[in-house]
């Protein structure tokens, strides 16, 4: 058989190959309704059009302010253009593009290691926890996109290089520019393939400079679109050392977050990196290395104090988990060259014990993310179907964000009757008339909406017994100018913090497009047990623009509290 008719042969056997695999491990995500950010996207992407979130600020800031991902919208309005709002469509495309990004790590990795260890690194790559979360959760699907584009460009490059090709440069510089847009921490990752041994770096410089082209333009895009540089959920003014020193130390968690037992894999991976560097006596595998670390990893530090990175946030380590992947498909198929059978039996049962380790903290992932994400499409159905009569008492798994947007989307879903009432706490019950109504409320155990309007007396009673009208204290400004909101609560330092179904830390800043204008409320839940809550506050402007709460006292006296039927007799 000849190279070239071998060659098409891997090709075509490891797109059908990461077809199947993909489809097989990840099937169960076809089944899927809309959950998460699902809705609140749609709507964007409804509302808008590409030229209008990709460059008017105003148009992508009503979606997210704190970050530029307008490939996130466009690729749910080309879904929904092609397919309507079919969620098994939606997947369909997701999981087809989680297939290609693994075949094109074994495309990568097959330009320096023998066919069997290239399609391995594409296989450890599907087993991943963080595939695994973007298989079920369309929301991070634009992790998935950008790594797609990225690997395209990569891929080009390498061969771009090799020829001298002009033309492939351009085509990379293209698909780095849709992955920079579908997820800014492929950005840094554009000085990655210069760096491969491949001709001269003048010669690899004259090539793929489009790749530096982007880069260039991106910055000012991202400053005209959000206004700032840097920062993800924390604005990069916000960021000081506590911050890099807090990521340092959650950092070191991400290996138990990908494998059961983290020692194998990881001590495998460093065998490899020392075995290659003693055998070839160069230093470039771990320039290498210690160039790729800060680029995969320094996006992450803004989002070290909120949200945190820890279990659940598996989505953050996508681009990690596919440098991994391929890293261990090129270690391995570099140690091995020239060994004999006992060294190739060595590295394979290396690559099967990480890939275990590996598929058996993905089914961990597993066990606690569907539950989770049943828990909030059964609660967005019953939003579609229940009536006007019904109250939708949602649990803590539910975000307001996800329930705003399904509200705003019920027509489009087919939802004719008004919405339902919904309620997120007990004092939402507490302060509506009951009289005629029926609550509905997710059983966990069964995985489906429960009839609990008998339960309802009880559930208030028991809440009652446990809210003490304790000091309470915040205060929140919002500077119209940065867009940057702050806040301060206590004067409690342990037990939680909420704003609706949101924890919120005890300080913190968030970057929004406007200040908010309704009346809310904070809980807050003492590790002892007991509840307190702050009256509705609402935020007031001040003369210098900035707008502002300040407010401290004692929690709420829940015998004082009127239902809405109480309030509007009381007018009356």
């Amino acid at each position: 058989m000849s190279p070239s008719v071998r060659h098409t042969w891997f090709v075509l056997s490891g797109l059908v190959g990461s077809l199947i695999v993909t489809f097989a491990l990840h099937y169960p995500a076809l089944s899927g309704w809309w959950c998460c950010d699902d809705p609140q996207i749609l709507k964007h992407a409804l509302q808008y059009t590409p030229l209008e979130y990709f460059f008017v600020p105003q148009a992508w800031r009503a979606l997210i302010p704190y970050s530029l991902t307008p490939w996130l919208s466009f690729i749910y309005d080309f879904d929904h253009a092609l397919f309507g709002l079919s969620p098994v469509a939606f997947h369909t495309h997701n999981l087809l593009i989680i297939a290609l990004c693994a075949w094109l790590i074994s495309l990568i990795a097959r330009q320096a290691v023998s066919a069997g260890y290239a399609l391995a690194g594409g296989l450890l790559f599907l087993l991943g926890g963080p595939v695994l979360v973007a298989a079920h959760q369309l929301m991070v699907r634009h992790y998935m996109e950008g790594l797609f584009f990225y690997l395209l460009a990569f891929l080009l490059l390498q061969k771009g290089f090799q020829r001298q090709s002009s033309t492939k440069g351009w085509l990379a510089g293209l698909f780095f520019a849709l992955s920079a847009a579908a997820k800014e921490i492929y950005l840094p990752l554009g000085f990655v393939p210069f760096l491969l041994p491949i001709g001269s770096l003048r010669q690899r410089l004259k090539t793929g400079w489009p790749i530096f082209l982007v880069m260039l333009l991106y910055l000012p895009w991202r400053w005209y679109m959000l206004g700032d540089l840097l920062g993800g959920y924390t604005p990069a003014a916000a960021l000081g050392k506590n911050d890099l020193s807090t990521a340092l130390g959650q950092f070191a968690t991400i290996p138990g977050l990908l494998f059961s037992w983290p020692v194998f894999p990881l001590a495998g991976l460093l065998i490899g990196v020392v075995v290659v560097l003693f055998r070839n006596r160069q230093l470039r595998p771990l320039v290498l290395l210690v160039i790729l670390l800060p680029l995969l990893f320094l996006p992450l530090v803004p989002l070290a104090r909120q949200p945190g990175i820890g279990a659940g946030s598996e989505r953050y380590f996508i681009a990690i988990w596919a440098a991994f992947s391929l890293g261990a498909a090129l270690l391995a198929g570099r140690a091995v060259k020239g060994c004999g059978i006992r060294c190739h039996l060595f590295t394979v049962s290396l690559l099967l014990l990480s890939s275990g380790l590996t598929w058996q903290k993905t089914k961990e992932v597993q066990a606690a993310l569907l539950p989770a994400q049943q828990e909030q499409s059964v609660q967005g159905k019953a939003l579609i179907s229940a009536t006007e009569q019904d109250i939708i008492y949602l649990t803590d798994g539910v975000s307001s964000w996800y329930v705003s947007g399904i509200i705003d989307l019920q027509q489009e879903l087919g939802r004719k009757l008004p919405a339902a009432i919904t309620a997120t706490d007990e004092i939402d019950l507490a302060e509506q008339s009951l009289a005629g109504k029926r609550i509905l409320h997710y059983d966990r155990e069964n995985g489906k909406m429960a009839d609990i309007t008998l339960k309802v007396p009880q559930i208030l009673s028991d809440w009652q017994q446990r809210v003490q009208p304790r000091p309470l204290a915040v205060m929140m400004e919002f500077n119209p100018a940065t867009k940057i909101l702050q806040w301060q609560l206590g004067p409690w330092q342990q037990g939680s913090y909420s704003l609706g179904s949101h924890l919120l830390p005890l300080k913190g800043a968030l970057r929004m497009e406007k200040v908010p204008t309704d009346k809310f409320r904070f809980r807050y839940t003492a590790p002892e047990g007991w509840i307190a809550y702050t009256p509705l506050l609402q935020f007031v402007e001040e003369q210098q623009g900035d707008y502002r709460i300040t407010w401290q006292g004692d929690g709420l006296d829940v015998r004082k509290i009127k239902t809405d039927e109480e309030l509007r007799q009381q007018q009356q």
